[in-house]
């Protein structure tokens, strides 16, 4: 991976929209609490690490569907092999993931000063302290948003493979991986109206159990691109 010339490229590209898209959401968090105080008189209260952690599931899921398609066929034209690709994304969602927690955590810091929050309340951790969520917190929320990049990259990956009909099946082994993820933090799963919630691991073995299932979404994205024909447009 060390003389990878495609993860600079990658991670510069991504750092772009990551930057776009970290922007707009404290900006939306910004408005919601003038729209709360002067059209509803009360104060948005909600904590920055609440508010901000669904969509930033989203939107690394989103840019690992996209990363397949916009990234792959560039490394072959520009002479790198589908390994380059693959270990590139890799090393990428890793750094946008900490981008990411990172700004948050300085967000959410700006937020008890701005609007008087609670920097120490995250759904995830189970204390009332700054100094206890702040690291368990971090590793919580950089180890989540990374696995949904990798989902994206993994479900992508058998839509560009195999086509729609096994790509299906991806979705459909994507929806199991969020249902362990669900498990794992103890956080409600819904789907058809059926929701699925448990008491979830420790923080730490929560932790590692994310990264083992991230690993695990990784390899077969992995795998299955390692020998795809490259579409180049």
């Amino acid at each position: 991976m060390r003389n990878n010339k495609a993860v600079p490229l990658i991670i510069k590209e991504q750092l772009k929209w990551t930057l776009w898209f970290l922007g707009i959401l404290y900006l939306v968090r910004v408005a919601a609490h003038f729209i709360n105080l002067f059209f509803l008189g009360a104060e948005f209260n909600i904590v920055l690490l609440n508010f901000a952690y669904e969509p930033s599931k989203v939107y690394m899921l989103v840019i690992g569907l996209v990363s397949v398609y916009t990234f792959l066929g560039f490394c072959i034209e520009h002479g790198l092999t589908r390994r380059h690709y693959y270990q590139a994304a890799l090393l990428s969602s890793a750094a946008i993931a900490l981008v990411i927690t990172a700004a948050i955590a300085v967000f959410n810091l700006m937020d008890t000063v701005i609007f008087n929050t609670n920097a120490s309340v995250f759904y995830l951790i189970d204390t009332d302290t700054l100094f206890e969520v702040l690291l368990p917190g971090s590793a919580a929320y950089f180890v989540t948003v990374l696995l949904y990049y990798l989902l994206g990259m993994f479900i992508a990956s058998g839509f560009y493979r195999f086509g729609w009909l096994t790509g299906l099946g991806f979705i459909a082994a994507g929806i199991l991986f969020l249902l362990i993820e669900s498990l794992i933090w103890g956080t409600e799963f819904v789907l058809f109206d059926i929701g699925v919630i448990t008491e979830g691991l420790p923080v730490f073995s929560a932790v590692l159990a994310t990264a083992f299932l991230a690993g695990v979404v990784y390899t077969v994205s992995a795998k299955s691109l390692k020998d795809t024909p490259v579409k180049i447009v």
